[in-house]
Protein backbone atom coordinates (compact mmCIF):
# COMPACT_ATOMS: atom_id res chain seq x y z
CA UNK A 1 0.00 0.00 0.00
CA UNK A 2 1.14 3.13 -1.11
CA UNK A 3 2.12 6.06 1.81
CA UNK A 4 0.61 9.37 1.54
CA UNK A 5 2.90 12.48 1.12
CA UNK A 6 2.48 14.98 3.13
CA UNK A 7 1.72 18.54 1.08
CA UNK A 8 3.33 21.08 2.09
CA UNK A 9 3.80 24.93 0.74
CA UNK A 10 7.49 25.97 0.32
CA UNK A 11 7.02 28.24 3.10
CA UNK A 12 5.23 25.89 5.58
CA UNK A 13 8.10 22.88 5.22
CA UNK A 14 10.56 25.68 5.86
CA UNK A 15 8.65 27.03 9.14
CA UNK A 16 7.92 23.14 10.33
CA UNK A 17 11.98 22.56 9.88
CA UNK A 18 12.68 25.87 12.08
CA UNK A 19 10.39 24.95 14.95
CA UNK A 20 11.56 21.49 14.87
CA UNK A 21 15.19 22.78 15.04
CA UNK A 22 13.94 25.08 17.72
CA UNK A 23 12.14 21.80 19.62
CA UNK A 24 15.37 19.90 19.73
CA UNK A 25 18.32 22.39 20.58
CA UNK A 26 16.31 24.56 22.48
CA UNK A 27 12.71 24.05 23.75
CA UNK A 28 13.61 20.37 24.71
CA UNK A 29 17.31 21.01 26.90
CA UNK A 30 15.11 23.51 28.20
CA UNK A 31 12.73 21.25 29.89
CA UNK A 32 15.11 18.73 30.85
CA UNK A 33 17.01 21.10 33.14
CA UNK A 34 12.95 21.89 34.59
CA UNK A 35 13.07 18.34 35.54
CA UNK A 36 16.41 18.18 36.76
CA UNK A 37 16.00 20.90 39.29
CA UNK A 38 12.56 20.32 40.09
CA UNK A 39 13.81 16.66 41.23
CA UNK A 40 16.13 18.80 43.42
CA UNK A 41 13.83 20.53 45.21
CA UNK A 42 11.73 17.71 47.34
CA UNK A 43 9.10 14.53 46.84
CA UNK A 44 8.45 14.19 43.58
CA UNK A 45 5.08 12.96 44.45
CA UNK A 46 3.82 16.37 45.97
CA UNK A 47 6.29 18.41 43.47
CA UNK A 48 3.88 20.57 40.36
CA UNK A 49 6.70 21.70 38.87
CA UNK A 50 8.33 18.09 38.52
CA UNK A 51 4.83 17.02 37.22
CA UNK A 52 4.71 20.15 34.82
CA UNK A 53 7.82 19.80 33.39
CA UNK A 54 7.42 15.90 32.73
CA UNK A 55 3.77 16.63 31.14
CA UNK A 56 5.79 19.75 28.86
CA UNK A 57 8.00 16.93 28.19
CA UNK A 58 5.95 14.35 26.92
CA UNK A 59 3.66 17.39 24.84
CA UNK A 60 7.41 18.62 23.34
CA UNK A 61 8.34 14.86 22.25
CA UNK A 62 4.82 14.04 20.26
CA UNK A 63 5.27 17.53 18.73
CA UNK A 64 8.83 16.69 17.75
CA UNK A 65 7.59 13.31 16.80
CA UNK A 66 4.73 14.87 14.50
CA UNK A 67 7.03 17.41 12.19
CA UNK A 68 9.11 14.54 12.05
CA UNK A 69 6.37 12.11 10.62
CA UNK A 70 5.39 15.48 8.37
CA UNK A 71 8.83 16.30 6.85
CA UNK A 72 9.21 12.46 6.12
CA UNK A 73 7.38 11.48 3.11
CA UNK A 74 6.58 15.35 2.11
CA UNK A 75 5.46 16.81 -1.32
CA UNK A 76 6.60 20.68 -1.72
CA UNK A 77 3.86 22.49 -3.62
CA UNK A 78 6.08 24.79 -5.79
CA UNK A 79 4.81 28.71 -6.72
CA UNK A 80 3.20 29.16 -10.40
CA UNK A 81 6.32 31.70 -11.84
CA UNK A 82 4.45 31.44 -15.25
CA UNK A 83 2.99 34.83 -14.76
CA UNK A 84 -0.44 33.51 -15.54
CA UNK A 85 -2.96 34.00 -12.69
CA UNK A 86 -5.19 31.07 -12.54
CA UNK A 87 -8.97 32.30 -11.73
CA UNK A 88 -9.18 28.33 -10.81
CA UNK A 89 -9.29 27.92 -6.67
CA UNK A 90 -6.40 25.96 -6.19
CA UNK A 91 -3.15 25.59 -3.52
CA UNK A 92 -1.81 29.14 -2.87
CA UNK A 93 -4.86 30.94 -3.87
CA UNK A 94 -5.88 34.04 -2.19
CA UNK A 95 -10.01 34.02 -2.41
CA UNK A 96 -12.74 35.97 -1.32
CA UNK A 97 -16.07 34.27 -0.54
CA UNK A 98 -19.70 35.78 -0.07
CA UNK A 99 -22.68 34.59 2.06
CA UNK A 100 -26.14 34.82 1.18
CA UNK A 101 -25.96 37.03 4.28
CA UNK A 102 -23.38 39.14 2.81
CA UNK A 103 -20.46 38.53 4.87
CA UNK A 104 -17.72 37.95 3.19
CA UNK A 105 -14.35 36.41 4.41
CA UNK A 106 -11.11 36.33 2.45
CA UNK A 107 -8.39 33.07 3.15
CA UNK A 108 -5.52 31.21 1.57
CA UNK A 109 -6.10 27.72 0.39
CA UNK A 110 -3.29 25.68 2.06
CA UNK A 111 -2.52 21.86 2.81
CA UNK A 112 -3.80 20.91 6.14
CA UNK A 113 -0.49 21.14 7.84
CA UNK A 114 -0.56 24.80 7.06
CA UNK A 115 -4.15 26.20 8.58
CA UNK A 116 -4.51 29.20 10.32
CA UNK A 117 -7.20 30.28 12.19
CA UNK A 118 -5.88 33.75 13.19
CA UNK A 119 -7.82 36.69 11.67
CA UNK A 120 -4.64 38.02 10.44
CA UNK A 121 -3.85 35.39 8.51
CA UNK A 122 -6.77 33.37 7.93
CA UNK A 123 -5.81 29.95 5.90
CA UNK A 124 -8.20 26.67 5.05
CA UNK A 125 -7.61 23.52 3.83
CA UNK A 126 -9.49 21.23 0.88
CA UNK A 127 -10.66 19.20 3.76
CA UNK A 128 -12.98 21.80 5.21
CA UNK A 129 -16.51 22.33 4.56
CA UNK A 130 -15.68 26.04 2.34
CA UNK A 131 -12.39 24.40 1.13
CA UNK A 132 -14.22 20.81 -0.43
CA UNK A 133 -17.08 23.56 -2.18
CA UNK A 134 -14.76 25.58 -3.61
CA UNK A 135 -11.85 23.66 -4.74
CA UNK A 136 -11.35 24.03 -8.37
CA UNK A 137 -13.77 26.29 -9.17
CA UNK A 138 -13.60 29.86 -10.53
CA UNK A 139 -14.35 33.34 -9.92
CA UNK A 140 -18.26 34.21 -9.77
CA UNK A 141 -19.25 30.76 -9.02
CA UNK A 142 -22.16 30.03 -6.86
CA UNK A 143 -21.38 26.53 -4.80
CA UNK A 144 -23.12 25.30 -1.84
CA UNK A 145 -21.59 24.62 1.22
CA UNK A 146 -22.28 22.24 4.07
CA UNK A 147 -22.33 23.89 7.57
CA UNK A 148 -23.30 22.32 10.46
CA UNK A 149 -26.09 25.00 10.88
CA UNK A 150 -27.00 23.89 6.99
CA UNK A 151 -26.16 23.96 3.28
CA UNK A 152 -26.19 27.60 2.27
CA UNK A 153 -24.66 29.11 -0.86
CA UNK A 154 -21.56 30.94 -0.84
CA UNK A 155 -19.99 33.06 -3.78
CA UNK A 156 -16.40 33.09 -4.82
CA UNK A 157 -16.09 36.62 -5.13
CA UNK A 158 -12.28 36.74 -6.01
CA UNK A 159 -9.63 34.17 -7.10
CA UNK A 160 -5.79 35.36 -7.18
Amino acid sequence: MATKKNVLTREGYEKLQKELHVLKTETLPEIVLQIKDAKAEWDLSENSEYHAAKEKQVLTVKRISDIETMLKDVEILEEDKSGKSSKNVRYGSKVTIQYESGKEYMFTVVPSAEVSLSEDALAISFESPVGKAIEGKSEGEVVQVRLPEGRQNVTITSVK
